[in-house]
């Protein structure tokens, strides 16, 4: 595991006080998953966009909720503002290391075939 990242564990979720948090460029956040309950956490934005570019949704991070504990987890899914460069929420889900994950992974074409650009061939992507 190569990416980790420091979260802050947050009680109060009324809109109001998620907003002033944003201001301060923190990123609510909600940890779930393999034996643990929810927990509500604050991410500063910099470093999980950070840990987004190493990580993705695909990759294993260490994530430890300060003051608690440590788990593995996956960035679930994040929820961007649409127009704004801005997280508004992030969702990351605690895995079993002893399990296997099934995650999605992206695959970029780049280029063109041979087989399609020199003898006409096709090329079918589902």
């Amino acid at each position: 595991m190569s990416a980790s990242i420091t979260v802050k564990k947050r009680e109060a979720t009324r809109k109001s006080n998620l907003q002033e948090a944003r201001e301060q460029m923190l990123v609510p956040a909600v940890v779930y998953g393999y034996k643990t309950e929810p927990v509500n956490v604050f991410a500063q934005e910099q470093e999980l966009k950070k840990v987004y570019e190493q990580a993705g949704e695909n990759q294993v991070v260490s994530l430890e909720i300060e003051g608690d504990k440590t788990l593995d987890v996956i960035i679930k899914e994040l929820q961007n503002h649409s127009f704004k460069d801005q997280i508004l929420h992030a969702d990351f889900f605690a895995i079993n290391p002893e399990q296997e994950v099934v995650v999605p992974v992206p695959i970029h074409f780049i280029g063109v075939s041979q087989a399609v650009k020199v003898q006409g061939g096709k090329m079918i992507m589902k």
